[in-house]
């Protein structure tokens, strides 16, 4: 029941790109939802499966949890020195002020 309440995002990082994910991409995403966990409503109506997304739109993504899928090992491995978690609109957010912002590896 707790989890009933709790909003959630996915985004993509790779290379130089920051994308939104409409949910249903992943067999994981099916997972989520059975837990309980609400994708933030707009993010399941996009059109597509990726959207790109400006650091600009990253307010809009103020999930309680925030799922950021990296494609490529390099990125997983530099997602702490990524330049858009260095940017400031990312300690905005719920999910990093609570510290509930989790990397997710979909390829090696």
């Amino acid at each position: 029941p707790k989890l009933k309440s709790k909003k959630i995002a996915v985004l993509q990082i790779s290379g130089t790109g920051l994308y939104s994910l409409k949910p249903g991409l992943f067999p994981s995403d099916q997972v989520l939802k059975d837990a309980g966990l609400q994708f933030l409503p707009f993010q399941e109506q996009q059109e597509g499966m990726f959207s790109t997304l400006s650091l600009e739109a990253l307010a809009d993504y103020d999930a309680d949890v925030l799922f950021v899928v990296v494609v490529r090992k390099k990125d997983a491995e530099n997602l702490a020195s990524s330049s858009f978690l260095k940017q400031p609109i990312w300690s905005a957010l719920k999910a990093f002020q609570n510290q509930q912002i989790y990397a997710v590896q979909w390829a090696g």
